[in-house]
This record gives C-alpha cells, structure tokens and sequence, in this order.
C-alpha cells in the first residue's frame, strides 16, 4: 500500500522518501553563521581589512541573487544574468574601491573586473604578503564568495539540499587556505567548531524537514495520540519515534566528541598538524636577479662618465646613512654577482607592493621618510636607505598627467624586493633615462662600533663561488694569520687593502674596469696595488669567504661629508663596500678602498738629452700611394643593431586579434548565405525549382521586406511585385491583373514567374527538367543583380551582412530562434524541484 501526505511519499516495502522542496529563506541565516569562518580566512593575507571586506561583500551579494533567483524563479540564464550583473554592480567597492568614483564603477574599475577574474589567480601566489598593497588580487575573495554563496542558496532554496550546501561553503575556506600565506599552521579548535556548526546545520535542516512532512513530532514524552491515529499503520517501515530535543542534541554532542577524539590521533599519526603547505610554497617562483647584469659593470661608467651628473636626489637623508643600488653576494670568475634563487640564504627578489615585508626592527634604529629621485640610472635596480617597509612609485614631473600616472603604476606593478639582501629592483622600469620618483619609509639601523661587535663571530658563509684564484686565497690567510676573532681577522684584511692600495679609475693597462680573476690577481701581484671602489670591494669580499665569513658587495652612494638632510648624488658619489653578517648583531660595513687623492707613485726613468749638430737631410723620395683595401663593413645583412627598427610584435598580434573577433562573424554570415545558394542551385530539378523561390524570398527578407509564412507562393510572389524592390518586375498596366495571370504566363512578373515554376515543381506530378531549373535561377539572378544596381554601396553591404534570412529559416525548421532554443533547452535546470 502506498499513501501521500504533504509531500511525504510512504511505501509500506520500501519505506519513505520525503520530497526535495525547497527550504525557507530563514535557513540563509545558517550559511551566514557557516560563511563567517571561511570569509575571516581570506583576511590574513590581504590585512587592512581588504580581504574581509571583499570576502564578506561576495558572500552577502551571491546570498541575495541566490533568494532573488529563488524567489522570482529564475531560469539559468536570467540567474547568471543576475550574477554577472552583481559583480559589476557591486565587485568595483566590494574590490576596488579605490578606483569607483563615489562608488560607481569607472573604466578603471570596470576593466580590472574583467581582467582580474582571470589574472588574480596567479597574481595572489606571486606576490608577498599583506596583498592589499596591490590592486588586482581582492578579486580573489570577492569572486570565491559571490559564486560560493551563489551556488550554496539555491542548493538551500530550490532543491532543498542542506548537505550539499556545506560544500561551497567549506571550497571557500579551501581556496583561503590555498591562497593564503605560507608559516601559518591551522587553528584546530577552529576548526573542530566549524565542524561541528557544519555537522548540527544538517541535522537541523534534516529535522526540519522530516517535521514539515509529518513523518516526526515535537513532543516531550510519548507520541501524540491523534498523530498516531492519523499515522497509523502508514508509518511502519518509516520513523515512528518521537522527538526529545534535550536527548536528540545530547546524542548529536556526543557522536561529534566520538568523531574528534578519533580524528585527532588519526591526524597527527598521517602528519604534523601544526605545519601547513600552501599554494604559495609550491608554486611562487623568485626574480632570478642573474638575468641582469651585475650593478658593478656599471660603476666605472657612473664614477667616470657621468662624474659631475646628479643621478640621485634625497629629500630627508639621515646622517650618515648610505643609499643602497645593488647588493651582490656570488662570483663567478668574471664578476660579482647574485646567486640563484634557493641555493644561498636569501629567497630572491620577490613580487611585492607598495607595502614590503615587515621584520623585527633592530634594538636603536630610527624610523625616516624620504623622497628620491633618480636619473640615467642603468638596469632595473631601485635604490634604498636603510631597510625599506613601502614603497611608493610618484607621478614623473616631467611627463604630462597620463603618462605620469601610467609610469607610476608600472613601476609599483613590477616592484621586486630581496629582504636578505636588502635591495629593491623593478622589472618594468623602462622609463627613457631611468628616471623614476618615489616616497619610502624605513628604518635605518645604527652603525655598529667594534666595542658593540667584539666577541661576536661571523655568520659562516654558505655560498658557491667558482674560479676564485688561489692567491686571494693566499694572501687572506697571510695577512689574517696574526689576529684573533673574526672583526680582527676582517679588520686587518681592510686596514691593509686601504693602506697599501692606491686609487685609480683611469681606463689604461694598470687600472682595467672590472673584477675578472686576471684582474684581480694582477692586483695582488703587481708591485702597487691598483684599483677602484669595484676591485677593492671585491677582493676583500672573496678573501672573507675564503675564511668562511658571509660578506657581500654593496654598490651604492653617499656624501662625502656623511651630512644628511636634501642632497644631491652624483656620479662621483658612487661608492662600493662590504658588508659582513655578525650572529646575533646584523651586519657591519667595511671599506676596503683606499682614499681617492691615494694614487700610485709613477716614477720613470727618463735618458738625458744631448743635442745633435743640425745637417742639412735630403729631401725623402716620395711614397707611393698605399694600396687601400675595399671599404666593407663589419655588419651583416642579420645585424642585430638596436638602431634598426623593431618589430612591434605584441600590437601585431593585438590587433590581428581584435580583427579576427570583428570579421569571423562577418565572414561566417557571407560563407552560410553563399553555401546555402549553392546547395539550392545544385540540387535535383525539383528542388532546384523550389529553392529558386526560397532564395527570392530570402533576397527580400535581408532586404527589409517581410514576407508572412502563411501566404501562399503566388500570394507572396504579387505581394513582391507591388513592392519597391523590383519595379521592372510590375505587369504593365491593362495587360493582365491578379485574376487572370495564368492566361499571360509570359507576360507574368518575374517573382511570380519563379512562384508558379516551384508550384508546378510540387504539385504537377510531372518530372522537372534540368532547362527550366536553369531558366527559373537565371531570372533570380536577374532580380539579384537589380537589387545591387538599385541600391547604394552602405545598403548593399548591410543587405548582404543581414541575419534576418539565416534567422527565419531557423524559426521555420525549428519553431523558434536560436536564442529561444538555448532558452527552451535551459528553461528548467533544477529538475527535483516542486513548484
């Protein structure tokens, strides 16, 4: 026996089922409670509320369309409508508020909603925490919670699926893990209480469900007795028992404390649970910085050439402080350089903006805000003071608006920062010059005496350099043999470099540019040690690796006089020195150059002079003319001269692109039309008869002429006639009218003339002939081609672009438009839903 009581469909063999209707709007109230977790996690690595904002804004935008949808029974395209809508509307202030203009979405604002959904992804793994110094990857929490929320209120509204609902909910809290930030562990008891919400929404959506039905009542004791009589025997195989509210959580309390007490120990046996890998760990990869070259190759050029030239201004300059270019810790046998991300103790340059990781500020540093400027600067390197938190790229004064704000926010875009090295880079600074403006906050860290560094020891050096000549070696053992302690060991080293060194930057044979391994052990070999900032610093910096201390070279500038306050940085300012890292201290500068008025001694022995009687030489023999070889030039034809012109191969494909999107549609509609004629005109002669007439009627129909479906040919084919389209086509006055036209076959219209041949093609029984298919197509090309003559060269062309033809064709085969058949297809895509 089988019964149905409100919605409850009772089996007496195979029990009940109960009927997946919706659940009220009040059960959103539970997916807020459940959404609140997962939106605080996306807050972590955005900080300053932006990834809460966005976050929280998502999931309450997709809850609202998700009761709208449900409320207004949308269909799937109306609902997506409604989304998309949504996060145009409301993505620009739940996202980028910065860019709205009093929260109206501008075209700023509007593209980044188009572009983000795509580039935000990847742009949240690469960059350093906290993310909200950037712009693009708020569309990270805000798109998660609008389609999450979307999907997990219709599960709840239309089909009635509480259990399914948690998933969305718990894939937001999976994408704010994934794309969260790295050294972070999870909270258990978090998470063990969001269990438990999710665990006790679903036995309260079950319950209320089976309460609804009439399969359960809400009793204290036993069942209610006109319950049981109206149950009666319909129940059995069902729920017959009577709900105890205190019993029911009392249990539901006690198979969760089952549950955790065995999933804890499970936990820790597969794994630590205090450690967590996320996306970020796997997949984020460093600036290789080797890519550029070494700051150093630029040294002689800016102490040389541009020797008088301001390359840097500092408004606010601390006493004392230095203005770090470019920092390099690796030889390779030609020069000093960086290693490779992962294989020393730095982690590379890393994608940051305008706000760069936080550290433990050093005990006695200061805080200071200055403004540089910079100028003819090579390679991508972005100077610093002290150890930087923001950074923020201005707008050029020398560029017009536009264009300053478009350099701006390209250089914070690539703005790359190494926290060992403590050195900036950009890898879009391609301003002509290299000029760049920017405002930075940093701490700037005391100079450290040698009473604070006594007793102290060097980090051990842990690099790779390669080709380093035995005589440095050598020759650090030699002059450190005698000290103790690491600071005595490297002060000796710089105490011998800066007094027995001199100083030269003239390009001759003695004072060569550059840090190669033949340089450097002609330095130490000759009989004066010659060199400048870029040899010095070197040299001293492979002699500490070769004891096992940690140094690197820093290039750099400051004033001579160490003042601070606004100064000017020219080339001659430029200066190289070392750094070596102390356990526990930091690290200390060293500067190994002797002093620039330090030069070599050049004594020269020269002969003495004695003059020579003065004869009277005969004039030389005239020289024959010297055989010049063919003037050629060293260049090929495949020269890669940079003075050549450039193929701009991006705005080639950019725009090939763009005129693919526009023309393939075109094309498309002029390839159907022409297909269709063909197969029309190739067909058997019935067909061929038959065609003909569509195609006139086709002709008319681009040509803004509408012809009714319910008219017969012949109707059709006088309607046409009376039309402006072919007034060649019109019978001449008197010589015959509607009635009488089949006694004047001759002297017909050409339209009805086609309309009667496909008449007699369908209805005659008799076998058409190949000679009156031709005949019938010859007069539809001539109604084609006065078309063309009568109309301009505008109208021809939308004439033969128009869709009405294609469209109405599709309406007679399929009974409605294409767009109506994806509707009609679409129209009901919850399918256990019951009105």
């Amino acid at each position: 026996m089988t019964t149905s009581t409100q919605g409850l469909h009772l089996d007496a063999r195979a029990g009940f089922q109960v009927s997946r209707a919706g659940l009220p709007a009040w059960f959103l109230i539970g997916l807020v409670a459940l959404f609140l977790p997962t939106i605080w996690i996306h807050e972590a690595v955005f900080g300053s509320w932006a990834g809460l904002r966005a976050a929280g804004a998502g999931v309450a935008a997709g809850l609202f369309v998700g009761w709208v949808s449900s409320f207004w029974r949308w269909d799937t395209i109306s609902s997506i409508a409604g989304l998309i809508a949504t996060h145009f509307l409301v993505g620009g202030v739940a996202a980028y508020p910065s860019t709205t203009f009093y929260g109206l979405p501008t075209a700023r604002t509007l593209q980044l909603l188009v572009l983000q959904v795509v580039y935000s992804w990847k742009d949240l793994l690469t960059v350093t925490p906290p993310a909200s110094a950037y712009i693009g990857p708020t569309m990270v929490p805000w798109l998660t919670g609008l389609l999450c929320s979307f999907i997990a209120a219709l599960l709840v509204l239309r089909s009635g699926r509480a259990i399914a609902a948690v998933i969305p909910v718990a894939v937001m809290g999976i994408v704010g893990i994934a794309w969260g930030k790295g050294g972070t562990f999870p909270n258990i008891y978090l998470v063990a209480v969001w269990w438990a919400l999710a665990l006790g929404w679903c036995a309260w959506a079950g319950q209320y469900r089976r309460l609804e039905a009439g399969l359960d009542v809400r009793v204290g004791g036993a069942i209610d007795a006109d319950a049981a009589t109206t149950l009666g025997e319909t129940t059995r195989g069902g729920s017959q028992g009577t709900i105890h509210v205190g019993r029911q959580i009392a249990g539901g309390l006690l198979v969760i404390a089952l549950v955790a007490g065995a999933a804890v120990p499970l936990t820790n046996l597969y794994g630590p649970w205090y450690s967590r890998i996320v996306l970020r760990d796997v997949v984020q990869p460093p600036l290789d910085a080797r890519q550029y070259p070494s700051p150093l190759s630029a040294f002689r050029h800016y102490n040389v050439d541009l020797k008088e030239d301001t390359l840097i201004h500092v408004d606010g300059l601390p006493e004392g402080a230095r203005v770090r270019i470019g920092v390099m810790d690796s030889y390779d046998g030609t020069t000093m350089t960086m290693l490779s991300p992962g294989r020393g103790p730095s982690n590379g340059y890393i994608h940051v903006g305008s706000t760069l990781p936080q550290h433990k500020p050093v005990e006695g540093s200061s805080s200071a805000q200055m403004s540089l400027k910079t100028s003819q600067l090579l390679g991508p390197w972005v100077p610093i003071v002290g150890t930087p938190s923001t950074i923020v790229f201005n707008q050029d004064t020398s560029a017009s608006g536009t264009q300053a704000t478009a350099q701006a926010t390209t250089l914070q875009d690539g703005l790359y920062y190494d926290a060992w090295a403590n050195a900036a880079l950009s890898t879009t600074k391609n301003v002509q010059g290299g000029n760049m403006e920017y405002s930075t906050e940093s701490m700037i860290v005391p100079i450290w005496s040698d009473g604070q560094l006594s007793g102290t020891h060097a980090v051990p050096y842990t690099g790779g350099d390669t080709s380093v000549p035995d005589e440095i070696r050598e020759f650090a053992t030699q002059k450190s043999a005698a000290e103790q302690g690491d600071l005595a060991k490297a002060r000796a080293i710089e105490r011998h470099l800066k007094e027995k060194g001199f100083y030269e930057n003239a390009d001759d044979p003695k004072s060569r540019p550059g840090s190669r391994a033949d340089r450097l052990t002609r330095m130490l070999e000759s009989e004066q040690m010659i060199g400048d900032d870029e040899q010095y610093s070197v040299l001293m910096a492979l002699m500490l690796h070769s004891l096992g201390m940690n140094a690197r070279v820093v290039m750099g500038a400051y004033p001579n006089d160490s003042k601070g306050g606004d100064i000017d940085l020219r080339g001659s300012d430029v200066h190289a020195w070392v750094e070596v890292e102390f356990q526990g201290v930091g690290w200390a500068i060293f500067d190994p150059t002797p002093p620039r008025d330090q030069k070599p001694i050049t004594e020269e022995t020269r002969p003495r002079s004695v003059p020579r009687p003065q004869v009277l030489q005969p004039p030389e023999p005239p020289e024959e003319p010297a055989d010049l070889p063919p003037s050629t030039s060293d260049r090929g034809s495949d020269s890669n001269d940079d003075s050549r012109l450039k193929i701009p191969w991006g705005v080639i494909a950019t725009g090939s692109g763009v005129l693919a999107l526009l023309t393939v549609p075109l094309l498309a509609i002029l390839v159907a039309k022409s297909r269709r004629r063909k197969k029309r005109r190739g067909a058997v002669p019935s067909r061929a008869l038959t065609g003909s007439w569509d195609e006139v009627v086709d002709l008319a129909r681009d040509a803004g002429v509408v012809v009714p479906t319910d008219m017969t040919r012949q109707e059709a084919a006088w309607m046409l006639t009376s039309s402006p389209l072919w007034p060649a086509s019109a019978a001449k006055p008197g010589s015959m009218s509607n009635a009488q036209w089949y006694q004047f076959g001759e002297e017909l219209p050409r339209p009805v003339r086609v309309a009667r041949a496909a008449d007699t093609a369908d209805f005659s029984g008799d076998e058409a002939l190949a000679q009156q298919a031709d005949e019938s197509w010859q007069i539809v090309d001539e109604l084609s081609s006065e078309l063309k003559s009568n109309a301009s060269r505008w109208t021809r062309i939308r004439r033969a672009l128009s869709v009405t033809s294609l469209s109405a064709r599709y309406r007679q085969k399929h009974g409605a438009s294409p767009l109506g058949v994806l509707r009609r297809r679409l129209r009901h895509p919850f399918r256990g839903h019951q009105s």
